[in-house]
């Protein structure tokens, strides 16, 4: 048996058990496009209809990502962007979930509505004077420690069971709001010829703010309609990402002596400081919206942004700060990579594409060419000599 930070062996004679401790490791997190998800899933299940057209550089890949995994070089988290991309593809769901599962083996990053709030506390106890805030770490958002050794087995339960075409139509509806809503914004920068890059982007960061404090009030308007019988009854009008946030900021106030009375008028000087402008999700989704703004308004681009834009901007503003490595679509590395300088931004993220992809694979061979060899020697005895060999058979166990 395999835990976190030790292992035990029994005899099978005599069942009497040993406890060994296992060395601090420190893995490289890579996060996984869904693309690549999809690709890699494809390539492996014969029965895909897609299967004989697949380029078979994602078998390659494929193969040095679950050898490198095994290995305990290396950690793919899953997204809630993978798991509602998968949700959409309809037969496909549960191949696209077995490979993203597989890879990160149980290991989840925090959606990206949790991590703005997260970035967003850590920006008001820094506003506020606190002299211990630190930045995020990456275990601060993810369910768990992703440098830990991990067990042989992983056992997994998929919660959307039979509500699949329930939870696909209600994601289909509510992307389907927020295209319309920015086919209006796509056309408004048309209009703005004038502005230049640094214009939209400053644009971006301080409607931020306002757009939260906007939100709530909504909100706080619509729970009165609530109570009042005007309106049905809505959960998701109590649990909206903004709601939760304003909550949260309260709260951080009153514990710090803020009286109830005060804390909206003293959470709305922060929502209008410089210092929310400065948390890595609104530096990075802002620097890319105005990427975009600016080719519209230069007539470089004339059709309104697609949902998959909307996911890709999201997930990188979201998780770009705590990966060592992104796999990302070709036009949302080139805009983060000629534009995160002009912002000053620095990511530690090595960026590839398909553009990109003989780097990759050079990539994750040098990660296991560095390995030091007690590393590899160690997983061999915890885990038996055959660990690291790649699971091409995981779609003809079937049960």
């Amino acid at each position: 048996m395999i835990n976190s930070g030790s292992y035990v062996k029994r005899c099978a004679s005599c069942l009497n058990k040993s406890s060994f401790s296992l060395p601090s490791i420190s893995k490289k997190l890579i996060y996984l496009d869904q693309m690549v998800v999809s690709e890699i899933a494809k390539v492996l299940n014969p029965s895909d209809r897609a299967n004989s057209r697949v380029d078979p550089y994602w078998l390659e890949v494929f193969e040095k990502l679950d050898h490198l995994v095994k290995l305990q070089l290396i950690v793919c988290p899953q997204s809630f962007t993978h798991q509602e991309e998968s949700l959409v593809a309809g037969d496909r769901y549960k191949p696209f979930r077995r490979i993203y599962q597989l890879l990160s083996h149980g290991v989840s990053f925090y959606d990206s509505s949790t991590i703005q709030r997260f970035q967003t506390h850590h920006a008001l106890l820094k506003w506020l004077g606190e002299s211990e805030n630190k930045n995020l770490a990456t275990n601060d958002v993810t369910n768990e420690n992703i440098d830990k050794w991990q067990s042989r087995m992983l056992i997994d339960v998929d919660l959307a069971g039979d509500r699949v075409e329930e939870y696909a139509r209600q994601i289909r509806e509510d992307r389907q709001r927020v295209i319309t809503g920015f086919r209006d914004i796509c056309e408004f920068w048309k209009t703005q010829k004038h502005k230049t890059f640094t214009n939209f982007y400053e644009d971006e960061r301080s409607a931020y703010g306002v757009n939260i404090i906007r939100e709530y009030e909504r909100s706080v308007q619509q729970v009165a309609e609530i109570e009042l019988g005007v309106r049905p009854m809505d959960i998701g009008v109590f649990m909206s990402a903004n709601s939760v946030l304003m909550t949260q900021l309260h709260r951080d106030l009153e514990r710090r002596g803020v009286g109830e009375n005060e804390q909206f008028k003293k959470t709305t000087e922060f929502l209008y400081s410089d210092e929310l402008k400065e948390i890595p999700y609104l530096k990075i989704s802002a620097m890319m919206f105005a990427s975009l703004a600016r080719q519209f308004s230069v007539g470089g681009r004339t059709k309104s942004l697609s949902q998959g834009m909307m996911n890709d901007i999201n997930v990188i503003a979201s998780l770009a700060p705590y990966c060592d490595v992104m796999f990302m679509d070709n036009e949302c590395k080139t805009i983060v990579s000629q534009n995160q300088s002009k912002v000053g931004l620095s990511l530690k993220a090595r960026l590839f594409s398909q553009n990109k992809k003989q780097g990759f694979i050079d990539y994750l061979d040098e990660i296991e060419n560095n390995a030091d060899h007690k590393h590899l020697e160690l997983v061999k005895k915890v885990y038996g000599e055959d660990w690291g060999k790649p699971y091409l058979e995981i779609f003809q166990h079937e049960f």
